[in-house]
């Protein structure tokens, strides 16, 4: 690569000036480097322009008629009756247990978390004369990204040729400030890919003014451009994007290609013409979530949580509403045809982080100094004593995990719920290592304890001992929940 040739000069020009030809080198140095900036930025901008002609060229051909994939449902677990009512516990140790090894049946290892997308080339500032703004909101927090809204592009048919002409359109003129603000919004606010996907199209429709064929053109020329792998499909009357997941997402419409599932990101037809065209490198989307989305603060009603046992160990915590509007609207899923692995994406998602300010800090008092047993037990009572038992389907109209934030903002939760906040809060306090553990219709946890004083039943994986810890009943550490068949288990491991 020239460029490359051109860093090197740079590099011998740099030993000059250690060899005492200060001034004149130094200009010099200066003048290569602009140079080589300038030669690097045309490189990268004739990358782009070359993947984009490539894609364009695809994108006009004839699209090919598809039938759209039977919709997934979202699975219904058979239900449990709630434990017993949670009795407190008393001061007194629990008479001793023998340890019971717990048989496991399988062992399911969550979706791997891949790095976020990322444009094929570098994306430079463009330089406008006056420059202008859109301003938007995204889950009650506003947002601004540098855009011209005159220079919105219009589908005004649908068509191969139309499709690829307005994609055109947009690559010569006034988007790549949109594009660098839209990617470094994703950095700043930690979106997940689910969450940039959305905010994507939030901005769309905002500068397409309710045209539902220009804004998903708008959002898939971003998601395009930003590296995720999305088609463009269109019927009689509408242009729909379509987005590559390796994830089955429960409920939501979608297309087969090549083997690749690709959902809609609203209700799609049954059948319709999509494009095969794609950019290099393209990555699919995850619904893994490594932080949770830094979004305006709303604050909810207080809520205050005690133990039974010993209501000094207690907090009052106050959820951001828009945080729990963003988790309610996050999509169900499974990873590799395992339908276990929905409650590790949920487990895996971190406390926010103005709750966990409040809460932790007021149950580290209760923790601090005692041994590993002890400590998980005052973690696992005030999760057994504070979350009040409710069914999904009475609630809800059927089964709903609860994202961590949630069981700590809604009045009632079921056994998946208590077992991924205990995880959670044992995995942060603690920083044991903790799975989920499921048995036919329940969902409970085990931590890995190596203290002398750790006994009961356990789960031996890779030599370490897991003890089953039952956030759902009244049991203390080491004790299976007492209507639960725990001769056989299957473990879902978590980060």
């Amino acid at each position: 690569m020239a460029a490359m040739k051109r860093l090197l000069t740079t590099i011998c020009m740099t030993l000059c000036l250690a060899q005492g030809h200060a001034q004149d080198s130094h200009q010099r140095l200066q003048n290569f480097f602009n140079d080589f900036r300038r030669e690097a930025h045309e490189e990268f901008n004739s990358f782009r322009r070359q993947c984009m002609a490539e894609y364009l060229s695809f994108l006009a051909d004839p699209w090919k008629e598809f039938n759209a994939e039977q919709t997934v449902p979202v699975p219904h677990d058979e239900t449990v009756p709630p434990a017993p009512p949670v009795r407190p516990h008393d001061d007194e140790q629990p008479a001793p247990v023998d340890d019971t090894p717990v048989e496991i049946d399988e062992v399911v290892t969550p979706a791997p978390v891949p790095p976020q997308p990322q444009p094929v080339a570098p994306i430079e500032e463009e330089r406008v004369e006056e420059m202008k703004y859109v301003d938007f909101k995204f889950y009650g927090t506003l947002l601004r990204v540098r855009f011209d809204k005159a220079d919105c592009v219009r589908l005004n048919q649908l068509s191969e040729q139309a499709a690829a002409d307005a994609l055109n359109r947009m690559s010569q003129r006034g988007y790549d400030n949109l594009l660098i603000d839209c990617l470094a919004l994703r950095d700043e606010l930690h979106l997940c890919d689910w969450a940039y996907v959305q905010m994507a199209g939030t901005l769309a429709q905002s500068i397409a003014d309710g045209r539902k064929n220009d804004a998903a053109l708008l959002q898939a020329y971003v998601l395009l451009q930003s590296g995720y792998r999305c088609r463009l499909g269109m019927d009689a009357s509408r242009l729909y994007i379509l987005v590559a997941s390796p994830y089955i997402i429960f409920d939501y419409n979608c297309y087969r290609l090549d083997g690749i599932l690709y959902y809609g990101l609203e209700p799609l037809p049954s059948s319709m013409y999509i494009s095969e065209a794609g950019f290099r490198q393209e990555r699919t989307l995850s619904l893994s979530m490594q932080q949770l989305p830094q979004l305006s603060q709303q604050p909810g009603q207080p809520r205050t949580l005690a133990s039974q046992s010993h209501p000094s160990v207690s907090a009052t915590v106050t959820s951001n509403e828009n945080i729990i509007r963003f988790l309610g609207d996050y999509p169900r899923s499974e990873y590799g045809g395992d339908v276990m692995t929905q409650w590790a994406t949920y487990a895996n998602t971190p406390l926010d982080a103005n709750v966990a300010g409040t809460l932790y800090p007021a149950l580290q008092r209760h923790i601090e100094g005692k041994g590993q047993v002890e400590a998980v037990g005052v973690l696992l009572e005030f999760v057994q004593q504070t979350i009040i038992y409710g069914y999904d389907d009475e609630l809800w109209g059927g089964d709903r995990p609860f994202f961590a934030d949630e069981t700590l903002y809604y009045p009632y939760g079921d056994c998946e719920d208590h077992a991924i906040l205990f995880a959670r809060l044992v995995r942060d306090l603690l920083g044991l290592n903790v799975v989920l553990v499921y048995y036919p219709g329940h969902l409970a946890t085990a931590v890995e304890l190596t203290a002398p004083s750790a006994h009961g039943d356990y789960l031996e994986l890779n030599g370490r001992r897991f003890f089953v810890c039952d956030p759902t009943s009244s049991e203390p550490v080491g004790r299976t929940r007492s209507d639960m068949d725990n001769r056989k288990a299957k473990v879902i491991m978590l980060r």
